[in-house]
């Protein structure tokens, strides 16, 4: 089955007409391997020369978001949502608090305390989230030399 017909069958199971802007937010989604901010999927279609407005790109995210199709999620500095594909399996990122790149995590950390504390409280828990935030390596790299030009000992001017 080709990319496009996969892409057309799952709109169609979420009960989403397939148009052409659908189509091919929902092939930036699952080509990007990571979650992205409405803005990051205009600049993707932008690149491919296959522009869906921004305001289409909030509009179709939203729809996702409301039938499922996609999770909408708060970043970091809490002023944008991210998006993405949802899975049968949820997933857990680092993230770069410089950079913004996001890695996935493969296991759950959570799982074992999901089942502790709903034995102890009788609760039904029915999701979590994770995200730890720290600096990838890259930008580690660059505060490092950044640190170090700064410790030179040469003159500072206010």
């Amino acid at each position: 089955m080709n990319v496009e017909k996969s892409t057309e069958t799952k709109l169609t199971s979420f009960g989403i007409k397939n148009t052409f802007q659908r189509k091919r937010v929902l092939e930036i989604l699952a080509g990007a391997g990571q979650p992205l901010t409405v803005d990051e999927i205009y600049l993707r279609s932008k690149q491919e020369a296959d522009v869906v407005s921004l305001s289409t790109v909030y509009r179709i995210m939203e729809l996702f978001a409301a039938k499922g199709l996609v999770l909408k999620n708060i970043t970091f500095d809490e002023k944008k949502y991210i998006y993405e594909l949802a899975a049968t399996r949820h997933k857990h990122y680092l993230i770069c608090a410089s950079c913004k790149k996001k890695l996935g995590i493969d296991d759950c950390p959570v799982e074992q305390l999901e089942r502790t504390l709903a034995g102890q409280t009788g609760y039904k828990i029915v999701g979590h989230k994770l995200d730890v935030y720290g600096y990838c390596p890259a930008c580690q790299q660059a505060m490092a030399k950044t640190e170090g030009a700064d410790s030179d000992g040469a003159a500072k001017t206010k």
